[in-house]
């Protein structure tokens, strides 16, 4: 399983490379910065169905957290306390139009979603969310790797 980058924009199936994040902060500025960061691009991309299972405070927390984790500049990280989390913005920065292929397999799990969604299986996306996590984490490689050698 690997974090999703496929999405629809302006009615094209694009690839995001990058997504800009927008923090508001409580002085009423925002920072401003771009990532390639792959599980940012699959928040930006499912955040909304994947907060969708988790109450909104605990999921903006996470979202502190998860910035907090990834290679963002030194200015933003120090801003930490004065992030507004409730109103962070991602949007796709740097794009390409997908193959025909990946525009294909992006329309199976689409409907494999939707299919979850009508059955109703509402934590679908937090659960892949969860595992890619998991499966992405730092602090659990080194129980990984032992296991596996």
């Amino acid at each position: 399983m690997n974090w999703e980058n496929i999405t629809v924009k302006d009615n094209q199936y694009i690839r995001v490379e990058s997504v800009k994040v927008k923090v508001p902060l409580s002085n009423g500025e925002d920072l401003e910065f771009v990532s390639k960061d792959a599980e940012l691009i699959h928040i930006a991309i499912n955040g909304n169905a994947i907060c969708n299972s988790w109450e909104f405070d605990k999921w903006c927390e996470h979202l502190r957290k998860v910035l907090l984790q990834k290679q963002i500049p030194t200015t933003a990280k120090c801003l930490f306390e004065h992030w507004n989390t409730y109103a962070i913005q991602f949007a796709p920065f740097d794009f390409k139009e997908c193959s025909i292929a990946e525009k294909e397999s992006y329309i199976y799990s689409q409907r494999d979603k939707q299919f979850e969604f009508s059955n109703g299986n509402t934590d679908y996306a937090y659960k892949q969310y969860s595992d890619l996590s998991a499966e992405n984490s730092d602090l659990l490689k080194p129980y990984i790797k032992a296991v596996l050698h």
